[in-house]
């Protein structure tokens, strides 16, 4: 039973609202203190409206109450009394589970709820089943998944229908659902991001709404399990480039250095620890699998100073820099440290159009390269 309102009515017939934050959902306990006095043959009456949930179908409810007080001459007393209320058992069943798994983590299992950190990437699964022996779930049902703050949406969707063979894809978790007769299932299937707006446990819930049972019963919301994401306190990249641009040049064959036109994506760091930290980029021209190559396999050779550089600031974002080579080992962004505490630090303008260099040696091949950088977070000592 959920409380929808809340009235006390006094002694001389007035009556006033009472605060809703008397009422506690959670271990669904109504606390009232009615602040009044009563003499021999005096009543006051607390009356609230509540609704019946589709948890209490076929069963008898028991809603139990307990006055506690006393008079002048007299320690405090409490009595209770109790009502039974047997509800009617619906033609109309279902489940509707939804859960969670860290893909970020490799976790392979789905649980009701799992441990993350910003910037992880986690896979919800939900089923809604209409029961063996129950009466249909009629067309014109919606499927409402709107994710909490800290959690954003990362690629498609996958849905099947209760007469899908496989699923399909959709770009919106949110969905109608066809008629589903006894014994069928709905499923959905999406991955999402933890950001760093996420705080503590972020829990998601479903529904699914405006559902009419072949017997013309109105359902009223169904709602799922909640399945739960733990945001842990950790360092964490929440967002890195994912391109340096330094657009399309004709060397002749020439020696050049060239600056970037364009850097697509930020730089986003979470530090919560109160030690100072900075953070570097590295690149190793010799790995295979990160270094620069064209659609020929063909690789850019480093000069005597350096291949890939990048304008390492002192203090702030602002400061004009120097131009550092980025090595295997790593160049910080920053000579000075950043401050700890940072849920989210924005450190973009660091990385921006003409933040990056390349140097071109005579004789470079034509082509299209692309490699890999790596970032870091280095603790101060």
């Amino acid at each position: 039973m959920t409380s929808i309102h809340i009235v006390l009515t006094y002694n001389n017939g007035t009556s006033t609202s009472i605060n809703a934050s008397d009422y506690d959902a959670s271990t669904k306990t109504l606390t009232i203190p009615p602040t009044l006095s009563l003499t021999d043959g005096q009543e006051a009456t607390i009356s609230y409206n509540a609704s019946i949930t589709r948890d209490a179908s076929g069963k008898t409810l028991t809603n139990t109450a307990y006055f506690t007080g006393h008079d002048t001459k007299t320690t405090s007393k409490t009595y209770d009394a109790s009502v039974d209320i047997p509800v009617k058992k619906s033609k109309f069943d279902f489940t509707f589970n939804k859960y969670v798994k860290n893909v970020t983590k490799g976790e392979t299992n789905f649980a009701t709820s799992t441990n993350t950190n910003i910037g992880d990437i986690v896979n919800f699964y939900m089923v809604y089943k209409v029961s063996a022996g129950s009466d249909n779930l009629l067309a014109g049902t919606k499927l409402t998944d709107d994710l909490p703050t800290g959690l954003v949406l990362d690629r498609k969707v996958h849905i099947k229908g209760p007469k899908d063979t496989s699923p399909y894809e959709s770009s919106q978790i949110n969905t109608g659902i066809n008629q589903v007769e006894a014994g069928e299932t709905v499923t959905l299937e999406f991955n999402a991001k933890v950001t760093s707006a996420a705080v503590g446990q972020v829990t998601n819930v479903a529904t699914v709404s405006g559902g009419v049972s072949s017997s013309n019963e109105t359902l009223g919301d169904m709602i799922s399990n909640g399945a739960s994401v733990n945001v842990q306190k950790s360092d964490a990249f929440t967002e890195v480039p994912s391109l340096i641009d330094f657009g399309a040049v004709n060397a002749y064959g020439k020696e050049m250095i060239i600056d970037n036109v364009a850097t697509k994506g930020g730089l986003i760091v979470a530090h919560p620890d109160n030690n100072s930290f900075n953070v570097s980029v590295s690149y190793d021209n010799d790995d295979p699998d990160t270094q620069m190559k064209d659609s020929n396999n063909d690789t850019l050779q480093a000069d005597d100073s350096g291949l890939l550089f990048i304008r390492q600031r002192t203090s702030k974002d602002t400061d004009d820099g120097t131009w550092q080579p980025i090595t295997t080992s790593g160049v910080p962004i920053q000579t000075n440290n950043f401050s700890g505490s940072q849920d989210s630090l924005n450190l973009s303008n660091y990385v921006g159009v003409n933040d990056w260099q390349i140097h071109l040696v005579p004789g470079t091949t034509a082509g299209n390269y692309k490699g890999i950088l790596s970032w870091n977070l280095i603790e101060s000592v």
